[in-house]
């Protein structure tokens, strides 16, 4: 492994820009949870204008850095089920990277559409969000440019107006894009300040042999050949907020 990456990847594994690639729902089920409850309805649907000036829906945006939705860098648990409704919160212990467990909380639970998990800040009193994550195939979250889960990488280069660096696939960290580039029009947004982290993962139809040349812990631009050919999806959003 290039001895850049293995930096790179200490440095963001340090400030908390990873988080774990499993899908599966990190808590366990508990016979007391099994009680019928009903969820509040999703907060009113809100359009403003985006950068294209395309109508977007408030609702689910992501502000990276700043906020998802109506969580920020302040809010606490109570804030969570103030502003969501304590039925859509579970709190208590999610999963973290390479096996690790954090304190957190899931909202909207039940549905995979609205599902994510935010992680507490350490040290905190009363705790408040560091972090938000969402992983899957596709959320009702999204970027003012439209990146969502389910978004793919040729999508992400016209957004970005040329290649981007991300790292192999079929590894702890793999398909996360690393570098925007110099002249990436995602730098400054997405990378320069912080504020988010995309990991991207292949479809599983994908040929054994084209797979393979994408695979390990090393860096691949996103305009390679076969990188093209894979033209994998994002899978996992990471909302870094400030505050």
């Amino acid at each position: 492994m290039p001895k850049s990456l293995i930096w790179l990847i200490v440095l963001l594994v340090a400030i908390g820009l990873f988080a774990t690639t499993s899908t599966r729902s990190p808590e366990k089920t508990n016979p007391s949870d099994r009680k019928q409850v009903t969820e509040k309805p999703a907060p009113p649907l809100t359009k403003v204008p985006s950068d294209g000036n395309i109508a977007i829906d408030a609702t689910w945006l992501i502000e990276p850095g700043k906020r998802v939705g109506q969580i920020t860098g302040s809010t606490t648990l109570a804030d969570l089920e103030r502003l969501y409704g304590k039925a859509n919160v579970k709190a208590g212990p999610v999963s973290g990277p390479e096996g690790t467990t954090l304190q957190g909380a899931v909202l909207f639970p039940k549905d995979a559409h609205r599902t994510l998990t935010v992680i507490w800040k350490e040290r905190s009193s009363p705790a408040t969000a560091a972090n938000v994550r969402m992983s899957g195939k596709e959320t009702l979250w999204h970027t003012a440019e439209g990146i969502t889960l389910g978004t793919t990488l040729k999508e992400l280069e016209q957004l970005n107006g040329g290649p981007f660096t991300l790292s192999g696939f079929d590894w702890d960290y793999g398909g996360t894009i690393l570098s925007w580039g110099d002249r990436g029009k995602l730098r400054d947004r997405f990378q320069s300040k912080g504020g988010l982290v995309l990991r991207l993962a292949p479809a599983k139809s994908v040929p054994q042999g084209i797979y393979e040349q994408v695979m390990g812990d090393q860096t691949f631009s996103s305009n390679t050949p076969a990188m093209h050919h894979v033209n994998p999806t994002v899978s996992e959003i990471i909302v870094m907020l400030q505050g």
